[in-house]
């Protein structure tokens, strides 16, 4: 988190979040993801990630504190023009064939779908000629490869990503790896909720471990790497009760 006075692709300060008075989620939080870079956001189950996440996308409120996207509030519309989210599940409209679907993101975004960037992302991510098939007729790696060439076609400053790589194949998921950091060289932020670890190797600028509500660490994921000899590691020494057999992180 470079510079105080620096503007942020998302920004974080304060951020308290609980469903009852009794149990806080998210616990005065204060975190930041730049420009031009990827955030891994790791940490147990249960650890807050994915309510932060919501937080950060406006589909929850918050009990205290600020969240801005590209330095406007995120109950903004242009914070909300700003950013996309990728839930972790696949609920997509079946309704719609994938076509339909990626022209229903454009409109909301105020764009123009290109029709033949549609048909070279389809048969990149090995979806040849599905493109106007009805997404009810999607396995579910096929789903999430549709919210992934979402992300991918409308940019934005900031993408929020909650685990979707999640049940992908591998080609499909080297594919993404490298179209996340064409978006990157495009100077755009990136937020990766992921237990993918060595994913996070290969693409991650920095590496924010969550747990409790709260962020313990956050580094470049280099240094890390470097220090301890794997972000797997990382993680067992920060939170010793992870390293037990069968344990969820």
């Amino acid at each position: 988190m470079s510079g105080e006075n620096e503007l942020k692709a998302l920004e974080i300060k304060g951020l308290s979040f609980g469903y009852n008075s009794a149990h806080e989620v998210v616990k005065n939080l204060s975190f930041s993801v730049d420009f031009g870079g990827v955030t891994g956001l790791i940490g147990p189950n249960g650890s807050g990630k994915s309510t932060l996440i919501r937080l950060s996308g406006d589909l929850i409120k918050p009990r205290s504190g600020k969240i801005t996207v590209c330095g406007n509030l995120s109950t903004t519309k242009e914070a909300k023009k700003d950013s996309i989210l990728l839930a972790s599940n696949d609920y997509l409209p079946e309704f719609l064939t994938g076509l339909e679907y990626l022209r229903f993101i454009h409109n909301m975004y105020g764009m123009q779908c290109d029709v033949f960037e549609v048909q070279r992302l389809f048969s990149r991510y090995q979806m040849d000629y599905r493109w106007d098939d009805l997404i009810e007729d999607y396995s579910h790696g096929m789903r999430k490869k549709v919210q992934l060439i979402a992300a991918i076609m409308v940019a934005r400053p900031l993408t929020m990503i909650d685990e979707t790589p999640n049940g992908i194949d591998i080609e499909a998921l080297y594919n993404f790896e490298v179209d996340i950091r064409n978006m990157v060289c495009e100077k755009n932020g990136v937020l990766l909720c992921t237990h993918n670890f060595s994913m996070l190797e290969r693409i991650a600028d920095h590496i924010a471990l969550m747990s409790h509500g709260e962020i313990l660490v956050y580094e470049e994921c280099r240094a890390l790497v470097s220090k301890y000899g794997s972000i797997d590691a990382f993680v067992k020494a920060n939170i010793p009760q992870l390293g037990g057999e069968g344990s969820e992180y």
